[in-house]
């Protein structure tokens, strides 16, 4: 019988075979999709969950939608980095607005919102979340979704509990990329992207890249993309209700007092944002499509052009 190490030794000589060849990272990569795929329908049976399911489809269309009633070209994506608090005033009323988890702590106006936390394991942040969406955010907009249902800290028991008739439960798939070598590949394929899933890759903020530009917005502006250091929340000037805010030290791990120096677990991954960055921007210029950061001292500018209102 191998041991940890050997076993991690094993599973790390598999991952660089694998990297090595174009073909066979792309054959695992389906496979994985296809994993996550069973992974769900078998997660959810046929729970109230399965039942009110929605589909890429149904979500880009419904994102889609409001954005022609805005008659917005913009679309703001805000993450939770200490430089959301310097970026807030380049936002318009008239823009469209997504955000995720912890972002209404900032008291912004959304119009699409995503949670995906959901379950015991995890449940500090996830009544955290439960509160947000139903004092700020479900006052706000009814495009409200609940995805990552297939994440091993999300139970479908607690959603169908808590999250029904506060978000819509979303079908989602994670893209692999074991390797910077085939990130090009692997964001294109998440672009261009037409099956029931919701594409994803690394983070919640090209999740949300990916669907604006799907749903056909010219201008992407991501906020709070910092790469490390401190959430924003941590350091606004106005008070907190602290039913809003994480505990310093979550049992999950997720969301724990952080420091200015600090690297954000989705920058210090073996391929992460500041790979991803660069690449997305690229692939979306080909297309037409400008994505932008919106500060212009957030790290994320060095990858990324600089958003200012007109």
């Amino acid at each position: 019988m191998l041991s940890v190490e050997h076993k991690e030794i094993f599973k790390n000589s598999i991952k660089n075979i694998i990297s090595a060849s174009p073909r066979l990272h792309a054959v695992y990569g389906s496979y994985a999709l296809s994993k996550q795929h069973r992974a769900l329908f078998k997660k959810i049976g046929n729970s109230t969950v399965k039942q009110s399911l929605l589909d890429r489809w149904a979500v880009t269309q419904q994102i889609r939608q409001r954005k022609e009633k805005k008659r917005s070209k913009v679309c703001h994506v805000i993450g939770s980095g200490w430089s959301l608090n310097e970026s807030l005033k380049e936002i318009s009323p008239q823009d469209f607005v997504i955000g995720f988890n912890y972002a209404a702590i900032s008291d912004l106006e959304f119009d699409a919102y995503f949670f995906e936390f959901g379950g015991q394991k995890v449940e500090e942040i996830s009544n955290n979340h439960l509160d947000l969406a139903r004092e700020k955010v479900r006052n706000q907009t009814d495009l409200v979704y609940f995805k990552n249902i297939w994440e091993g800290k999300n139970d479908t028991d607690f959603i169908s509990s808590h999250w029904m008739g506060l978000a819509r439960p979303v079908m989602d798939h994670l893209y692999v990329a074991l390797d910077k070598r085939h990130l090009n590949q692997t964001l294109a394929s998440c672009l261009n992207d037409r099956s029931e899933y919701i594409p994803q890759i690394c983070s919640t903020v090209v999740t949300a890249v990916i669907l604006a530009y799907q749903a056909g917005f010219e201008r992407i502006v991501i906020h709070g993309l910092d790469f490390g250091g401190q959430y924003f929340y941590e350091c606004m000037e106005a008070d907190i209700d602290p039913r809003f805010l994480p505990p310093p030290k979550p049992v999950s791990g997720f969301y724990g007092k952080t420091n200015k120096a600090d690297v954000h677990p989705t920058a210090g991954a073996t391929v992460g944002m500041r790979d991803i960055v660069p690449v997305l921007h690229d692939l979306l210029d080909q297309k037409g499509v400008e994505m932008m950061c919106g500060y212009e001292h957030s790290p994320s500018s060095a990858y990324l052009p600089v958003y200012r209102k007109n």
